[in-house]
């Protein structure tokens, strides 16, 4: 097929590509197959493709290839800023139920799972945790911490001031 793609920065660029799938994500449609300008394999919006055609080429989807699992791989590992390692003290099944599915890959391990990904903000990322049912370990970086530890501190002045818990 090709198409005329709009990246998230208003960068607009023709492509080819060979659609594998499409997988529908939080709200969105994505086609994950074969881009030829980059020679790689990529994720579209489908409401960021314009003038989408039909193209004479015939391909082959590689067999074992699941267009959901590299959408959620190729989330996880957008270039954000910070890259994050916790170690969640659960089982798989409990840490992808818990966690959205583009939040990071997440890695078995003998002490539970290891959660690796990039964030633009330890904030945000320091609340994820937060609502987590389970311990955790951050195993970096250091501004994480920081951010949970002022979370915290904020809940506790905030329950300490007598503030009205609304149940």
């Amino acid at each position: 097929m090709h198409f005329v793609y709009s990246a998230g920065d208003s960068n607009n660029s023709e492509r080819q590509a060979d659609p594998y799938g499409l997988v529908y994500r939080a709200g969105r449609w994505y086609m994950s197959g074969h881009c030829h300008l980059r020679r790689d394999l990529r994720s579209f919006r489908l409401d960021r493709m314009q003038a989408v055609r039909l193209l004479e080429a015939h391909f082959e989807r590689p067999p074992d290839f699941d267009a959901a699992a590299f959408l959620t791989g190729s989330i996880a590992q957008l270039p954000r800023s910070t890259a994050v390692e916790v170690l969640l003290r659960c089982d798989l099944a409990r840490a992808a139920e818990e966690l959205s599915s583009g939040i990071g890959l997440l890695e078995p391990v003998e002490e539970g799972v290891l959660l690796r990904t990039r964030t633009d903000s330890m904030g945000w990322f320091a609340r994820q945790l937060a609502k987590l049912p389970f311990d955790f370990e951050v195993r970096g970086p250091e501004a994480l911490r920081e951010a949970i530890r002022a979370g915290a501190a904020r809940l506790l002045r905030l329950v300490e001031a007598g503030t009205p818990i609304r149940e």
